[in-house]
């Protein structure tokens, strides 16, 4: 029986996983939640906030390279600072505030990020 090392499984799944994420993001377009904030330059027009993080995941999923160890921070480094200035753009009141700055999904963002740079500067160090 083969010993399954957690790093280097997600190493291997994370493309598929960043892959699911965006069809995720398609099925909450799909479902008409979510929508982005009014646009007066553009007719009132709403921004895609969904479609645009599908596309960014999309994207990273093809740049992402299976079974590389770089998944295991670039994947939490990269969606969390794309997730915190998309989220500038959503409109989503609705899901809270922390301290009247940042939205929760925000807040999320950074502790993502932190998280992934934890992780980075642990595999710099151990390689």
């Amino acid at each position: 029986m083969k010993k399954i090392v957690p790093g280097t499984f997600f190493a291997q799944c994370a493309p598929v996983v960043v892959l699911g994420h965006g069809i995720g993001r398609l099925g909450c377009t799909l479902a008409g939640c979510c929508f982005g904030k009014e646009l007066s330059w553009l007719g009132n027009a709403r921004y895609p906030a969904q479609l645009i993080e599908a596309c960014f995941l999309f994207f990273l999923c093809v740049f992402l390279k299976e079974g590389k160890r770089e998944n295991i921070y670039l994947y939490p480094l990269s969606y969390s600072l794309f997730r915190f200035f998309n989220e500038f753009f959503r409109g989503d009141i609705i899901r809270g505030q922390i301290a009247g700055a940042v939205s929760t999904s925000q807040g999320v963002s950074i502790l993502l990020f932190l998280l992934g740079l934890g992780i980075f500067y642990r595999e710099k160090r151990l390689s």
